[in-house]
């Protein structure tokens, strides 16, 4: 009875292994946001290009005069922008009143898993 029991503050191996378990797990679920996020990242950033090519074609009908080829009535395009994009858009004369011209442009391209698209409409009086 005077032997006193000591205390072991060490780990033992069935709790180095659950520990290990968990944080093998924990890293894990961390690595598996990265690819999400660089298919976010890449995604945004193919839609912010889209939204600028069209916003650009738009501008660009501003600038025109109203009798371009650019300007009348139809579909125009598709014009291939930036290696990997489809740029078209198509005008509707004397749209609710003369003289006033919809124009709808729609700026596609392929993603891996399908093909995306923006559209933009104006209305252009001249």
């Amino acid at each position: 009875m005077g032997e006193k029991i000591k205390n072991n503050k060490g780990l033992s191996v069935v709790e180095l292994l659950v520990a290990v378990t968990i944080l093998g797990i924990t890293i894990m679920g961390i690595a598996l946001l990265f690819p999400a996020g660089s298919r976010s990242i890449t995604n945004t950033r193919l839609l912010t290009r889209a939204l600028n090519l069209a916003q650009a074609k738009v501008e660009e009908f501003y600038r025109m005069p109203s009798d371009a080829g650019d300007l009348t009535a139809g579909t125009h395009g598709p014009e291939t922008v930036d290696g990997s994009f489809q740029r078209s858009w198509v005008v509707q004369e004397d749209y609710l009143r003369e003289g006033t011209k919809k124009v709808t442009v729609a700026v596609k391209w392929v993603t891996t898993a399908n093909i995306d698209s923006v559209g933009m409409v104006t209305y252009i009086n001249k």
